[in-house]
């Protein structure tokens, strides 16, 4: 029970540090910190190092990385992945995303958004919706809409 506790808390800790999008290194810092604890406390053996040791050599030696794990998930990534459409390749190519890819990133810059200038409306835009707009939405009762 003990064990499945351990590997938990590892789990864990392995999600906060790609939460905080902590680099290769301080991941292998803090994840040596509760191995070192668990080794002390007797739920983690020499085994258990041999894995950190191997895991980490290869993930924090770039050229290895690449080599061996991100050139053939690529690989794999581009096999399993479907065609671009021509609606998401004109999207790539129009240019950027401006605030929404931030938004969908998970880290908005909310300063940005409200130091954009409020749009105005042209005289001709403001009769459309005194006019048509206001007599349509007389013509049109809520309830029925609904």
């Amino acid at each position: 029970m003990n064990d499945i506790i351990w590997i938990c808390a590892l789990a864990l800790l392995f999600a906060i540090c790609a939460y905080h999008r902590l680099s290769i290194l301080k991941t292998s810092a803090v994840t040596a910190v509760l191995l070192i604890f668990g080794t002390i406390t007797g739920h983690f053996s020499f085994l258990s190092w041999c894995v950190y040791v191997l895991v980490f050599a290869v993930l924090g030696n770039i050229n290895l990385r690449q080599r061996y794990l991100s050139k053939r998930l690529l690989a794999f990534y581009k096999r399993i992945s479907p065609a671009m459409s021509t609606t998401e390749q004109e999207a790539i190519d129009a240019g950027t995303v401006w605030w929404d890819g931030q938004l969908f990133s998970g880290q908005p810059d909310w300063y940005k958004l409200h130091s954009v200038k409020k749009p105005i409306l042209t005289n001709e835009e403001q009769a459309f919706l005194d006019g048509p707009t206001e007599e349509l939405c007389k013509m049109v009762s809520d309830y029925d809409v609904a």
